[in-house]
């Protein structure tokens, strides 16, 4: 699971002594990439800097992380908790520069999660979602800590959360006992109230009649992207459609007619219902709209957390799944969304499209695969075999382009807690109709299937180059090897995995044993281990053993290894370069000819804007003599594309991460390839790597003439 903060406990009677925060996540697990942060909310000259940094270390047997007890560390005003990864920052960081509540500055890559204690300060500030105030809960005063009730309940919202006793009743030796609706301060054991029941978290329905109000799933969708009902106490009622192993989807039986406003919902109990396709169900619950894995950029999901379950029938029969494709529903095929979110717009916008589904049982007709099954069990998929879809390539993939996003491509999103069913599925498979329901999470709306479909595989395989060195031909090839080393303590596994032997299969087979191969993504020889190494001779050696012993040649390799640890970024520990592996019976390395072509190197060159690598995988130059030609290569990795906002995310149109960066580095590479010019004449050069970007983006047309009239690089791919 992704850890979330799970208690603390920030102000209490007497001396600020006992304070702490409990992080919980998967158990025996190291979670040092993560940082609980402090944020000062109240309105003065400090207002958005970081009060105080923890890093985060291994949860215990039952998956709980404590911090030691504080002593004057958390601030009882106003105050923000944020748990991040990959906090690069310092204490005292500002990370709202002009104090207008948006975060300005963050040096980490996310904010897994958060919570805010409001003090009720004119002009005070909080930089979560999540904000418990005097009176969250129906008690006036502040907070000074709270839990979750039950551990681990996420919905984004204060409800999730019971304050914590305020004279330290659960702190180890103190005698104190709880008032009403309090919970145990449990640093590092399970949430609990007296009951372990829950607490009282006000503004339930308390009897004395049905004073909740009955509003239709369709009504509580609304035809948006939020629920206006959000916040509310409602009472509703469907048809179960899936189980979860934390809720259960229902589906109103007739529906409104109306393509815009969605017919299902997802009711959030917690833990696993007690509930079964096809029952009849009212519910009793609140309306939430629920971030998951709290990721600030993406959109939410409208849920109900339900306080009250009724079967009032069973093995009912379950509404018609909308058809996805020529039969019902066709989805846009260009346009995710044209006005950042102005108007709801389902027939024109694929986001809106997506969301007018929210929660219901869909099929995708005649569904064929875009996009093979990854490392997260997610598939793509068109219906209709691509019959209507725009950009469907001849190995029976989709193309992206500029100004076409796909949004007909639907992702298909095997979830064992609702059908333990996960065909490993390849680009061009045919399975016909695939049933399920329309959910959302990292950054996708996602079709969960329900029930088992018939694959007909589409018999793609890999391809093999066509290309072969001769007396008069050079090959040279790319390879992003993905963050390869040989240390399987850091917790990759490339060894034990096979990662090694696969890549050598690979490039005997399938590349054909390139003369020159430029590598991206070798990490150094203890991995992500960060014990200060920095050589990768060890990788290298033995990834060229491997391929020798798949019967390719016995290369030779060659980099630059980091002048200190964390020069080039990628996985912290990690020292990723780039290197080459060479035949030399085919090819002859120039002599002191490689370089990593750092700021100075560039500086040297002319390069207008030497720092353009600073922080990123530096380009390692060479220069090789074959059949009385000297050919220089320039090996890239541009910066990544980290920090992008999702394409069905809640910032439109999307944000795409580094495009200046790379801007910047392809003009570069470009003016160094042009300071090449002014010692041999029309020289021949390649350059190559991982460009992280598309071959219609800005960046690629600065690297082929540097935004001028001239061209040096000529793009192979067109």
């Amino acid at each position: 699971m992704q850890p979330i903060i799970n208690e603390f406990v920030f102000n209490h009677t007497g001396s600020d002594t006992n304070e702490f925060v409990e992080i919980m996540g998967d158990a025996n697990t190291d979670l040092s990439n993560f940082w609980i942060l402090q944020i000062e909310g109240d309105s003065n000259s400090t207002t958005g800097r970081i009060v105080s940094a923890v890093q985060v270390g291994t949860t215990d047997a039952n998956g709980y992380f404590a911090t030691n007890f504080s002593n004057s560390v958390y601030q009882n005003g106003t105050s923000s908790l944020l748990l991040v990864e990959d906090f690069t920052g310092a204490v005292d960081d500002d990370i709202d520069i002009d104090n207008d509540g948006s975060i300005d500055n963050a040096p980490w890559t996310i904010v897994v999660d958060s919570v805010a204690v409001n003090d009720g300060g004119a002009s005070d500030i909080t930089y979560s979602s999540t904000v418990l105030s005097g009176g969250f809960d129906g008690v006036s005063f502040t907070p000074g800590g709270a839990s979750r009730i039950p551990d681990g309940t996420d919905t984004d919202s204060a409800s999730d959360w019971v304050r914590n006793d305020f004279d330290l009743a659960g702190i180890q030796g103190d005698g104190s006992t709880l008032d009403d609706g309090e919970a145990l301060n449990t640093p590092g054991a399970e949430n609990a109230t007296d009951s372990n029941g829950g607490g009282n978290n006000g503004g339930g329905n308390n009897g004395g009649g049905n004073t909740v109000p009955f509003v239709p799933i369709y009504d509580i969708q609304g035809a948006s992207h939020t629920s206006s009902f959000e916040g509310m106490q409602v009472r509703t009622s469907g048809v179960v459609t899936a189980v979860d192993s934390n809720g259960f989807y229902i589906q109103d039986v007739v529906g409104d007619g109306d393509i815009a406003t969605s017919d299902g919902i997802f009711v959030f109990t917690g833990s696993a219902p007690e509930v079964s396709v096809g029952d009849g169900i009212n519910i009793t619950g609140d309306v939430s709209e629920y971030r998951p894995g709290n990721r600030s950029n993406d959109l939410t999901v409208t849920q109900i957390s339900a306080t009250e379950v009724i079967v009032t029938a069973s093995d009912l029969p379950v509404p018609e799944a909308v058809i996805l494709g020529t039969g019902g529903r066709m989805a846009p095929t260009e346009n995710v969304e044209d006005d950042a979110f102005g108007s709801f717009d389902p027939e024109t916008d694929g986001i809106d499209f997506y969301e007018s589904l929210e929660g219901m049982r869909v099929t995708i007709e005649d569904a064929q695969v875009t996009g093979a099954t990854n490392r997260f069990g997610e598939t793509w998929a068109v219906s209709n075999q691509g019959a209507n879809a725009t950009g469907m390539n001849d190995r029976g993939g989709i193309q992206l382009t500029e100004g076409d996003n796909n949004p007909e491509k639907a992702q298909i999103q095997f979830d064992s807690g609702i059908l333990d069913y996960a065909p490993g599925l390849n680009v061009g498979d045919q399975l016909g109709d695939v049933t399920g329901v329309v959910g959302y999470s990292y950054g996708n709306f996602e079709v969960k299937p329900t029930e088992e479909f018939d694959v007909t595989p589409g018999g793609l395989e890999r391809e093999t180059t066509d290309l072969s060195g001769n007396d008069d031909q050079l090959t040279i090839a790319s390879y992003n090897v993905f963050n390869l080393d040989p240390d399987d303590t850091d917790g990759s596994s490339d060894v034990a995995n096979g990662q090694f032997d696969i890549l050598a299969q690979q490039i005997v087979n399938n590349l054909a044993s390139p003369d020159v191969l430029a590598l991206q993504e070798i990490q150094d020889n203890s991995g992500s281990n960060d014990d200060g190494t920095l050589s990768a001779d060890q990788t290298l050696q033995m990834l060229v053993d491997a391929i020798a012993a798949a019967g390719g040649p016995q290369y030779e390799f060659v980099t630059v290894d980091p002048e200190f640890d964390g020069q080039q970024g990628g996985q912290p520990g990690g020292n990723i370069r780039n290197a080459y592996l060479y035949n030399a019976d085919r090819v002859d390395l120039v002599e002191d000819s490689v370089q990593a072509l750092t700021e100075e190197v560039l500086d040297a060159a002319g390069v207008t804007d030497p720092t353009a690598f600073a922080g990123s995988r530096i380009p390692l130059y060479a220069e090789w003599e074959f059949n009385g030609n000297l050919v220089s290569t320039i090996n890239n990795h541009f910066s990544s594309k980290f920090g992008s906002t999702p394409v069905y995310g809640d910032t439109q149109p999307f944000i795409d991460a580094g495009v200046e960066e790379r801007k910047a580095q392809s003009l570069a590479i470009n003016e160094f390839v042009k300071s090449l010019g002014d010692e041999v004449a029309e020289p021949n050069v390649v350059v190559l790597g991982d460009l992280n970007d598309f071959e219609f983006a800005a960046p690629q047309a600065l690297l082929e003439s540097g935004g001028d009239d001239s061209q040096e690089l000529f793009d192979m791919v067109k």
